[in-house]
């Protein structure tokens, strides 16, 4: 299941102006931390998402991907994937986990920031592993032929 938090017109508005997207994301990391912390966990989620999306087109749309920006991505995919685990939406928090874990492996192959990558890596692993809430995924396809 793909989420989505931004509606296609800012996506591309927020994909073609990295000023605006970088404030966005700020924006809504911030707003994300202060509802997180009031217990606002619904209205945190979208703001989270938001942030994970804008970072993730920051990624995307970078010419020379830093350290920061992995950060930000990081961060951004540990707060939705905290706040959904809150919400007792474990398989969605490691569906998120998951999902920026496979993004930042595309930069390791391509050699982007080794150090940085393997740490947010090892940040997010946790999340996406076998979690303490019930699960109902079944195996991927290539899971079932390996056993």
């Amino acid at each position: 299941m793909k989420m989505s938090f931004l509606c296609v017109r800012h996506r591309r508005w927020l994909a073609a102006d990295p000023a605006a997207a970088m404030f966005t994301w700020l924006q809504c990391y911030e707003q994300g931390l202060r509802l997180e912390q009031q217990r606002q966990d619904n209205l945190a989620i979208r703001q989270a998402g938001c942030a994970m999306e804008t970072a993730d087109l920051l990624l995307a749309g970078s010419q020379c991907i830093g350290r920061d920006d992995i950060t930000r991505y990081t961060h951004s995919a540990l707060l939705l994937a905290r706040l959904l685990r809150r919400q007792h939406a474990f398989d969605l928090a490691g569906d998120v986990a998951h999902s920026a874990i496979c993004s930042l492996e595309r930069l390791l192959i391509a050699g982007v920031q080794r150090e940085a990558v393997t740490a947010a890596c090892e940040q997010l692993a946790p999340l996406a592993g076998p979690c303490a809430g019930p699960s109902n995924r079944n195996p991927s396809p290539c899971a079932r032929q390996l056993h």
